[in-house]
């Protein structure tokens, strides 16, 4: 008896390893896609953002780190959720290698909630893997880049990486109709990053309007009444928790006397490539042909209310997006600009590149299906995917244009054999042989469409070390300047120094007086900040061009600047540091001079 139930509960726990290992395995391959495309952006602690956005854990760490400089000290920081997350990181792992995990982490849940919309539009492993696989093909050749500079991800773990993170899963809900999960994903996504938090509400109420008025259409009752109210508080109740925490720092941008000022310096001066669409115009392309791409794509799917609430959401971002490209071209409204819509354009084309690849791969299933499209629909794909090729040399990234060709003729292929093997067994009644060659095909799909990212990220991959600063040494000039100002200066001494230097503060501690990077957002510090930008310079800036004007430094200057912000050391580059000969040099390497003023 004993041994009975023992081969009994054996026989239990192998069927469900082997239930668990047969659902478990397509999120494993979708988990090494996703691992793999996190890598194309390196590991990499301090970069970019990283310089201004962490500023403020540094000092919650040492409260004396930067204490002498303006803006770590007197700024208003905006993004404190990223403040509490990255803190206790740096605290524990100081290399940054915390960081850089957390980066390969929220890429990879954020690549599974996609999988996650995937599997219930089709509700078929296959389709959703496959599809899930070649949309990061092309995902990995554009990068995830799309409109005025946006992006999904970047190389540097920053607060919009952790809005792409929240979005994404709010979408997933959305569409699985988990109103509470997707509100408080989307809640978590403005608290880390406020742009997302305004743009989302916009969308996900357009959305929410469209679904209620088609829930609304057979008459209205209380018990729709109370179903709709209770899903706009799951689904906005969040958001609005978050906007009230972040509402102080969003009104004072616009209740101040400089307010106006400082939109023409934030638009005009420091950023124009964010806020005027003129000046990334040839982005809308690419991003137009993804939409109607997706689209037209979904024609061919099973039509599901999962499916018709993601076209509903779709729609409805592109649509502010558009409409925020309309007020600031056709009719400039500076609040509109300031809005930067184009924050969620590349969720539009994420969306655009899976539902074409899912299209793709459902017909190449069931090749009769490609009849659902009209004739109008079929220009319309080929006309979508001339433009992207177009764009993409353009913008000279061939790679695109090579995986659209192999992704089509994937498609082509293995749909033809489809089409072939059902003709020829389909109504023969040898059911076995055409199980064992349909999941051949679909083996056979796996690996090519494997095949097909591996393409795409190689040339990245390959190069990982080269764009990963954590797997190799700064360059030697600034080792051994930033070694030399941590042994010979003080932690609390100011420095002149070049303002397009934007890492000298963050990686060697020490205050500066103003750099290019760090730009505050509320008015009457825009206005500071131009003002030190301008005297460090000694010209008008009217763009980061005029930043050459620091190599123009004399000792007059140096003498008046040292008289209005109180540094003790300058640093300038080798060549224009002759123009200072008189002053005392206390370092000097291939690249970097500093110069000890405090007796000037």
């Amino acid at each position: 008896m004993t041994r009975g139930f023992v081969l009994v509960a054996c026989s239990l726990a192998r069927s469900s390893v082997l239930r668990i290992a047969s659902s478990a395995w397509p999120w494993l391959v979708a988990a090494l896609c996703a691992a793999a495309f996190a890598l194309t952006f390196g590991l990499n602690y301090p970069l970019d953002n990283q310089f201004v956005y962490f500023l403020s854990a540094l000092r919650q760490l040492d409260p004396t780190t930067l204490a002498r400089d303006w803006y770590a000290t007197e700024v208003t920081h905006y993004h404190p959720a990223i403040t509490v997350l990255v803190t206790p990181l740096l605290k524990w792992f100081p290399s940054g290698w915390a960081i850089a995990a957390l980066q390969m982490v929220v890429i990879v849940s954020s690549s599974l909630a996609w999988l996650a919309v995937c599997h219930r539009l089709v509700r078929h492993r296959w389709t959703a893997l496959v599809a899930f696989v070649l949309t990061f093909s092309l995902i990995t050749c554009t990068h995830a880049l799309s409109v005025g500079t946006s992006y999904l991800f970047n190389e540097a773990f920053q607060p919009s990486t952790m809005g792409t993170w929240g979005l994404l899963f709010a979408i997933a809900a959305f569409v699985a109709e988990r109103w509470l999960i997707s509100g408080t994903m989307l809640g978590l996504a403005g608290l880390f990053h406020a742009n997302y938090l305004v743009l989302d509400l916009a969308a996900f109420g357009l959305a929410h309007l469209v679904l209620a008025g088609w829930a609304l259409r057979g008459g209205l009752d209380r018990a729709k009444l109370r179903l709709l109210a209770l899903r706009m508080v799951f689904q906005f109740g969040p958001s609005v928790v978050a906007l009230a925490l972040l509402v102080a720092p969003m009104l004072a941008t616009v209740a101040s006397d400089h307010a106006a000022e400082a939109q023409r310096i934030l638009f005009e001066i420091r950023s124009p490539h964010h806020y005027y669409p003129r000046s990334f115009s040839r982005d809308f392309l690419p991003f137009s042909c993804w939409l109607v791409l997706g689209v037209v794509s979904s024609q061919v799917l099973p039509k599901t209310e999962a499916l018709r609430r993601l076209i509903v959401w779709t729609l409805a971002t592109a649509a502010v997006v558009w409409a925020g490209s309309v007020f600031t071209t056709w009719e400039y409204v500076a609040r509109v600009a300031q809005l930067f819509v184009w924050r969620i354009a590349p969720f539009v084309d994420l969306v655009g590149q899976g539902l074409f690849c899912l299209g793709l791969v459902h017909v190449m299933w069931r090749p009769a299906h490609w009849r659902r499209w009209s004739l109008r629909d079929l220009c319309l794909l080929l006309v979508s995917v001339c433009g992207l090729v177009t764009a993409a040399g353009l913008a000279g990234n061939e790679g695109l244009a090579e995986v659209l060709s192999l992704t089509l003729g994937l498609g082509v292929l293995l749909g033809g054999v489809r089409f072939a093997v059902d003709h020829r067994w389909g109504r023969s009644g040898r059911r076995g042989l055409l199980t064992t060659v349909r999941t051949g095909l679909a083996v056979a799909a796996l690996l090519g469409c494997s095949g097909v990212f591996a393409w795409a990220a190689w040339p990245r991959l390959k190069d990982l070390e080269r764009s990963s600063n954590l797997l190799h040494q700064m360059g030697a000039h600034d080792r051994q300047l930033y070694e030399w100002v941590a042994a010979n200066t003080s932690r609390d001494a100011r420095f002149l120094s070049p303002p397009g230097h934007e890492a000298f503060r963050y990686i060697s501690q020490r205050a500066i007086v103003v750099d290019w990077k760090a730009t505050p957002m509320l008015p009457d510090e825009v206005i500071e900040w131009y003002h030190r930008v301008q005297d460090v310079v000694g010209r008008p800036v009217r763009s980061g061009r005029d930043l050459v004007g620091y190599s123009q430094l004399d000792v007059n200057r140096v003498r008046s600047l040292k008289t209005k912000y109180g540094f003790e050391y300058v640093l300038v580059r080798r060549g224009p540091h002759a123009r200072l000969r008189s002053l005392s040099q206390v370092y000097a390497n291939s690249r970097w001079v500093i110069f000890d003023v405090r007796q000037l």
